[in-house]
Protein backbone atom coordinates (compact mmCIF):
# COMPACT_ATOMS: atom_id res chain seq x y z
CA UNK A 1 0.00 0.00 0.00
CA UNK A 2 0.85 3.53 -0.36
CA UNK A 3 -0.81 7.10 -0.14
CA UNK A 4 -2.83 7.74 -2.99
CA UNK A 5 -0.63 8.92 -5.83
CA UNK A 6 2.55 9.24 -2.81
CA UNK A 7 0.72 12.25 -1.06
CA UNK A 8 -2.85 11.53 0.45
CA UNK A 9 -4.10 11.36 3.63
CA UNK A 10 -3.29 8.24 5.79
CA UNK A 11 -6.84 7.44 5.38
CA UNK A 12 -6.68 5.98 2.23
CA UNK A 13 -10.14 5.88 0.76
CA UNK A 14 -9.89 2.90 -1.51
CA UNK A 15 -7.70 0.42 0.59
CA UNK A 16 -8.20 1.24 4.12
CA UNK A 17 -5.05 2.43 5.99
CA UNK A 18 -2.10 1.11 7.16
CA UNK A 19 -1.48 0.95 10.61
CA UNK A 20 2.06 0.80 12.97
CA UNK A 21 2.63 -2.57 13.90
CA UNK A 22 3.86 -1.49 17.32
CA UNK A 23 0.22 0.17 18.16
CA UNK A 24 -2.72 -0.11 15.50
CA UNK A 25 -4.18 3.71 16.92
CA UNK A 26 -0.60 4.93 15.32
CA UNK A 27 0.28 5.66 11.56
CA UNK A 28 3.49 4.33 9.95
CA UNK A 29 4.16 7.44 8.52
CA UNK A 30 3.45 7.96 4.58
CA UNK A 31 4.09 7.66 1.55
CA UNK A 32 5.63 3.98 1.56
CA UNK A 33 3.12 3.12 4.19
CA UNK A 34 2.66 -0.68 3.04
CA UNK A 35 6.90 -0.75 2.63
CA UNK A 36 7.10 0.40 6.61
CA UNK A 37 4.49 -1.56 7.91
CA UNK A 38 5.81 -5.08 6.07
CA UNK A 39 9.20 -5.22 7.09
CA UNK A 40 8.42 -3.60 10.47
CA UNK A 41 6.05 -6.92 10.96
CA UNK A 42 9.05 -8.72 9.51
CA UNK A 43 6.43 -10.29 6.34
CA UNK A 44 9.52 -9.51 3.99
CA UNK A 45 13.36 -8.61 4.54
CA UNK A 46 13.80 -5.60 1.86
CA UNK A 47 10.84 -3.10 0.48
CA UNK A 48 11.42 -0.37 -2.54
CA UNK A 49 9.90 3.33 -1.40
CA UNK A 50 10.18 6.49 -3.04
CA UNK A 51 11.19 10.00 -1.17
CA UNK A 52 10.00 13.28 -2.19
CA UNK A 53 9.26 15.14 1.29
CA UNK A 54 10.20 12.20 3.36
CA UNK A 55 8.28 9.43 2.56
CA UNK A 56 10.83 6.71 2.85
CA UNK A 57 12.31 7.97 6.35
CA UNK A 58 9.66 8.77 7.87
CA UNK A 59 7.85 5.10 7.68
CA UNK A 60 11.58 4.21 8.94
CA UNK A 61 11.53 6.32 11.55
CA UNK A 62 8.12 5.25 12.97
CA UNK A 63 8.38 1.76 12.34
CA UNK A 64 11.80 1.31 13.84
CA UNK A 65 12.92 0.33 10.24
CA UNK A 66 15.98 1.23 8.48
CA UNK A 67 15.55 3.05 5.08
CA UNK A 68 17.91 5.21 2.56
CA UNK A 69 17.24 7.93 0.52
CA UNK A 70 19.81 8.03 -1.82
CA UNK A 71 21.84 10.41 -3.61
CA UNK A 72 20.03 12.22 -6.30
CA UNK A 73 19.28 10.19 -9.17
CA UNK A 74 21.69 7.28 -7.92
CA UNK A 75 18.59 4.95 -8.36
CA UNK A 76 16.99 5.27 -11.49
CA UNK A 77 12.93 6.35 -11.66
CA UNK A 78 12.56 5.03 -14.50
CA UNK A 79 8.90 3.25 -14.98
CA UNK A 80 8.08 5.07 -11.38
CA UNK A 81 4.63 7.08 -11.32
CA UNK A 82 5.99 10.46 -10.78
CA UNK A 83 5.07 12.68 -7.74
CA UNK A 84 7.53 16.17 -8.68
CA UNK A 85 9.75 15.66 -10.90
CA UNK A 86 12.64 17.44 -9.16
CA UNK A 87 12.62 15.95 -5.76
CA UNK A 88 11.26 12.32 -6.23
CA UNK A 89 14.01 9.77 -5.41
CA UNK A 90 13.33 5.77 -5.61
CA UNK A 91 15.61 3.72 -2.39
CA UNK A 92 15.61 0.66 -0.40
CA UNK A 93 14.01 -0.16 2.70
CA UNK A 94 15.40 -2.98 4.98
CA UNK A 95 15.79 -3.79 8.92
CA UNK A 96 19.05 -2.43 8.88
CA UNK A 97 22.34 -0.87 7.29
CA UNK A 98 23.75 -4.05 6.58
CA UNK A 99 20.92 -5.42 4.63
CA UNK A 100 21.08 -2.21 2.56
CA UNK A 101 24.92 -2.44 1.58
CA UNK A 102 23.80 -5.83 0.58
CA UNK A 103 20.74 -4.44 -1.59
CA UNK A 104 22.28 -1.05 -3.00
CA UNK A 105 24.99 -2.03 -5.45
CA UNK A 106 22.04 -4.16 -7.52
CA UNK A 107 19.41 -0.88 -7.37
CA UNK A 108 22.21 1.60 -8.68
CA UNK A 109 22.28 1.46 -12.80
CA UNK A 110 25.36 3.94 -12.67
CA UNK A 111 28.72 3.11 -11.20
CA UNK A 112 27.42 0.05 -9.80
CA UNK A 113 31.13 -1.61 -9.65
CA UNK A 114 32.12 1.42 -7.55
CA UNK A 115 29.40 1.17 -5.44
CA UNK A 116 29.60 -2.75 -4.87
CA UNK A 117 33.39 -2.24 -4.68
CA UNK A 118 32.58 0.53 -1.38
CA UNK A 119 29.43 -1.58 0.09
CA UNK A 120 31.69 -5.32 0.11
CA UNK A 121 34.76 -2.62 1.83
CA UNK A 122 32.22 -1.30 4.22
CA UNK A 123 30.63 -4.72 5.12
CA UNK A 124 34.40 -6.53 5.94
CA UNK A 125 35.71 -3.34 7.91
CA UNK A 126 33.53 -2.32 10.77
CA UNK A 127 35.91 0.75 11.65
CA UNK A 128 34.44 4.24 11.05
CA UNK A 129 37.48 5.83 13.72
CA UNK A 130 38.26 8.82 12.69
CA UNK A 131 34.92 10.08 11.26
CA UNK A 132 34.32 13.67 11.66
CA UNK A 133 30.60 14.06 12.51
CA UNK A 134 28.50 17.29 12.56
CA UNK A 135 25.67 18.01 14.58
CA UNK A 136 22.77 20.82 14.06
CA UNK A 137 22.45 23.18 16.69
CA UNK A 138 19.11 24.80 14.98
CA UNK A 139 16.15 23.82 13.34
CA UNK A 140 16.53 19.84 13.22
CA UNK A 141 16.80 19.97 16.92
CA UNK A 142 14.04 22.62 17.50
CA UNK A 143 9.82 20.96 17.69
CA UNK A 144 11.74 17.64 18.36
CA UNK A 145 10.44 15.66 21.66
CA UNK A 146 12.88 15.69 24.84
CA UNK A 147 13.09 11.88 24.47
CA UNK A 148 13.89 11.54 20.64
CA UNK A 149 16.82 14.47 21.90
CA UNK A 150 17.96 11.79 24.37
CA UNK A 151 17.83 8.90 22.40
CA UNK A 152 19.44 11.15 19.65
CA UNK A 153 22.63 12.39 22.14
CA UNK A 154 22.60 8.90 23.38
CA UNK A 155 23.70 7.60 19.52
CA UNK A 156 25.89 10.26 19.16
CA UNK A 157 27.67 9.51 22.62
CA UNK A 158 27.95 6.22 21.05
CA UNK A 159 29.18 7.45 17.52
CA UNK A 160 31.98 9.01 20.15
CA UNK A 161 32.89 5.29 21.92
CA UNK A 162 33.43 3.91 18.01
CA UNK A 163 35.74 6.27 17.31
CA UNK A 164 34.05 9.33 16.19
CA UNK A 165 34.69 13.35 16.98
CA UNK A 166 31.65 15.08 16.85
CA UNK A 167 31.53 18.55 15.74
CA UNK A 168 28.71 21.83 16.50
CA UNK A 169 27.74 22.97 12.90
CA UNK A 170 27.07 26.45 12.56
CA UNK A 171 23.49 27.58 12.85
CA UNK A 172 21.66 26.62 9.44
CA UNK A 173 19.08 28.83 7.36
CA UNK A 174 16.71 25.61 6.51
CA UNK A 175 13.04 27.77 6.87
CA UNK A 176 13.27 29.43 3.45
CA UNK A 177 14.45 26.08 1.87
CA UNK A 178 11.81 23.80 3.54
CA UNK A 179 9.42 26.24 2.15
CA UNK A 180 10.42 26.61 -1.26
CA UNK A 181 10.39 22.62 -1.27
CA UNK A 182 6.54 22.42 -0.23
CA UNK A 183 5.94 24.99 -3.07
CA UNK A 184 7.96 23.13 -5.79
CA UNK A 185 6.20 19.79 -4.65
CA UNK A 186 2.67 21.33 -4.60
CA UNK A 187 3.31 23.01 -7.95
CA UNK A 188 4.65 19.87 -9.60
CA UNK A 189 1.71 18.14 -8.11
CA UNK A 190 -0.98 20.20 -10.11
CA UNK A 191 0.83 20.22 -13.21
CA UNK A 192 0.82 16.48 -12.87
CA UNK A 193 -2.91 15.95 -12.30
CA UNK A 194 -4.38 19.26 -12.73
CA UNK A 195 -6.25 17.99 -16.33
CA UNK A 196 -8.43 15.67 -14.22
CA UNK A 197 -9.88 17.88 -11.57
CA UNK A 198 -13.22 17.24 -13.75
CA UNK A 199 -13.07 14.22 -11.45
CA UNK A 200 -12.43 16.02 -8.21
CA UNK A 201 -14.43 13.80 -6.27
CA UNK A 202 -12.58 10.71 -6.71
CA UNK A 203 -9.66 12.12 -5.17
CA UNK A 204 -8.25 10.98 -1.84
CA UNK A 205 -8.93 13.94 0.09
CA UNK A 206 -4.97 15.06 1.15
CA UNK A 207 -3.88 14.86 -2.53
CA UNK A 208 -7.08 17.03 -3.72
CA UNK A 209 -6.11 19.58 -0.58
CA UNK A 210 -2.45 19.45 -1.77
CA UNK A 211 -2.93 19.30 -5.72
CA UNK A 212 -5.17 22.45 -4.92
CA UNK A 213 -2.66 24.44 -2.97
CA UNK A 214 -0.26 23.52 -5.80
CA UNK A 215 -2.65 25.38 -8.39
CA UNK A 216 -2.52 28.59 -6.25
CA UNK A 217 0.91 29.14 -6.73
CA UNK A 218 2.56 31.75 -9.04
CA UNK A 219 5.19 30.95 -11.60
CA UNK A 220 7.37 33.78 -10.17
CA UNK A 221 7.15 31.72 -6.83
CA UNK A 222 7.42 28.15 -8.65
CA UNK A 223 10.78 29.80 -10.14
CA UNK A 224 12.11 31.00 -7.05
CA UNK A 225 11.59 27.99 -4.87
CA UNK A 226 13.63 26.51 -7.41
CA UNK A 227 16.65 28.71 -7.08
CA UNK A 228 16.34 28.65 -3.63
CA UNK A 229 16.88 24.61 -4.54
CA UNK A 230 20.21 25.77 -5.52
CA UNK A 231 21.45 27.72 -2.73
CA UNK A 232 20.18 25.31 -0.72
CA UNK A 233 22.80 22.66 -1.56
CA UNK A 234 25.53 25.25 -1.61
CA UNK A 235 24.30 25.97 2.00
CA UNK A 236 24.23 22.27 3.05
CA UNK A 237 27.88 21.89 1.39
CA UNK A 238 29.50 24.94 2.74
CA UNK A 239 28.64 23.84 6.18
CA UNK A 240 29.57 20.25 5.53
CA UNK A 241 33.08 21.31 4.36
CA UNK A 242 34.94 20.24 7.44
CA UNK A 243 33.47 17.11 8.33
CA UNK A 244 32.24 13.36 6.67
CA UNK A 245 28.84 13.09 7.38
CA UNK A 246 26.16 14.90 9.29
CA UNK A 247 23.76 13.05 12.26
CA UNK A 248 19.99 14.77 13.12
CA UNK A 249 17.50 13.74 15.32
CA UNK A 250 15.11 12.17 12.98
CA UNK A 251 11.23 12.99 13.11
CA UNK A 252 10.43 15.29 16.22
CA UNK A 253 7.71 12.83 18.02
CA UNK A 254 6.78 9.16 17.93
CA UNK A 255 4.56 7.62 15.84
CA UNK A 256 1.05 10.19 14.99
CA UNK A 257 -2.49 9.16 16.24
CA UNK A 258 -5.05 8.17 13.54
CA UNK A 259 -7.44 9.70 14.89
CA UNK A 260 -6.58 13.25 15.33
CA UNK A 261 -3.57 13.43 12.65
CA UNK A 262 -1.69 14.75 15.16
CA UNK A 263 1.97 14.14 16.43
CA UNK A 264 2.76 14.46 20.37
CA UNK A 265 5.81 16.54 21.31
CA UNK A 266 6.50 17.47 24.77
CA UNK A 267 2.93 16.57 25.68
CA UNK A 268 1.23 19.24 22.91
CA UNK A 269 -0.15 18.32 19.54
CA UNK A 270 0.79 19.34 16.41
CA UNK A 271 -0.63 18.95 13.07
CA UNK A 272 1.11 15.96 11.11
CA UNK A 273 2.11 18.45 8.07
CA UNK A 274 4.13 20.44 10.35
CA UNK A 275 6.44 17.51 11.76
CA UNK A 276 6.33 14.43 9.01
CA UNK A 277 8.84 16.88 6.71
CA UNK A 278 10.58 19.20 8.91
CA UNK A 279 13.77 16.83 9.47
CA UNK A 280 13.24 15.64 5.65
CA UNK A 281 12.59 17.59 3.07
CA UNK A 282 15.76 19.69 2.87
CA UNK A 283 17.65 16.77 1.90
CA UNK A 284 14.96 15.94 -0.94
CA UNK A 285 15.73 19.12 -2.28
CA UNK A 286 19.54 18.93 -2.06
CA UNK A 287 19.69 15.38 -3.70
CA UNK A 288 22.21 14.76 -0.23
CA UNK A 289 22.20 10.96 0.71
CA UNK A 290 20.10 10.12 3.61
CA UNK A 291 19.59 7.22 5.92
CA UNK A 292 17.14 6.63 8.96
CA UNK A 293 17.71 4.46 11.66
CA UNK A 294 15.94 3.50 14.93
CA UNK A 295 17.54 4.72 18.17
CA UNK A 296 15.79 3.30 20.75
CA UNK A 297 11.79 4.46 21.90
CA UNK A 298 10.10 7.26 23.48
CA UNK A 299 7.68 7.99 25.98
CA UNK A 300 4.77 5.14 24.87
CA UNK A 301 7.34 2.55 23.66
CA UNK A 302 7.38 3.49 19.94
CA UNK A 303 10.11 3.89 17.72
CA UNK A 304 12.33 7.23 17.69
CA UNK A 305 15.26 7.49 15.15
CA UNK A 306 18.00 9.37 14.15
CA UNK A 307 19.39 10.71 10.35
CA UNK A 308 22.81 9.98 8.41
CA UNK A 309 23.63 12.61 5.97
CA UNK A 310 26.09 12.52 3.39
CA UNK A 311 27.83 14.75 0.57
CA UNK A 312 26.18 13.67 -3.08
CA UNK A 313 27.34 10.38 -3.96
CA UNK A 314 28.46 9.06 0.36
CA UNK A 315 25.30 7.19 0.17
CA UNK A 316 27.85 3.58 0.91
CA UNK A 317 29.77 6.14 3.72
CA UNK A 318 26.02 6.79 5.27
CA UNK A 319 25.86 3.35 5.73
CA UNK A 320 28.87 2.57 6.58
CA UNK A 321 28.45 5.11 9.99
CA UNK A 322 24.82 3.19 10.15
CA UNK A 323 26.04 -0.37 10.33
CA UNK A 324 28.73 0.39 12.73
CA UNK A 325 25.77 1.69 14.97
CA UNK A 326 23.73 -1.21 14.69
CA UNK A 327 26.68 -3.76 15.41
CA UNK A 328 27.16 -2.10 18.79
CA UNK A 329 23.55 -1.75 19.59
CA UNK A 330 19.95 -3.98 19.24
CA UNK A 331 17.76 -0.82 18.42
CA UNK A 332 17.06 -2.54 14.76
CA UNK A 333 16.33 -5.61 16.25
CA UNK A 334 13.06 -4.68 18.34
CA UNK A 335 9.76 -5.99 16.78
CA UNK A 336 6.52 -5.24 17.13
CA UNK A 337 4.70 -7.11 20.21
CA UNK A 338 3.80 -10.26 19.17
CA UNK A 339 5.44 -11.07 16.52
CA UNK A 340 8.52 -13.05 15.53
CA UNK A 341 10.83 -14.64 12.76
Amino acid sequence: ATTEFATGSPHNPRFGTVTNPHNPQRWTGGSSTGSGSALAARLMPFALGTDTGGSIRVPSCWCGTTGLKPSRERVSRQGVAPLSWTLDHVGPMARSAEDLLRLLPFMVEVGGAEISHQAQDALKNRSVEGLKIGIPTNWFTELVDERVITNWQAALRQLEALGCRIVRLPSLDVERFHTAGWIILQSELASLHAERLDRSELFDPGLLHRLRNGLGFSAREYGEALRHRAEALDHFLAAMQDIDLMVTPGLGGEAGHLDTLTVDVNGESHAFQSIISRNTMIFDETGLPALMLPTGRGRSGLPTGMQIVGRPGDDVLCLRLGRAFQVATQFHDIMPPGEGL
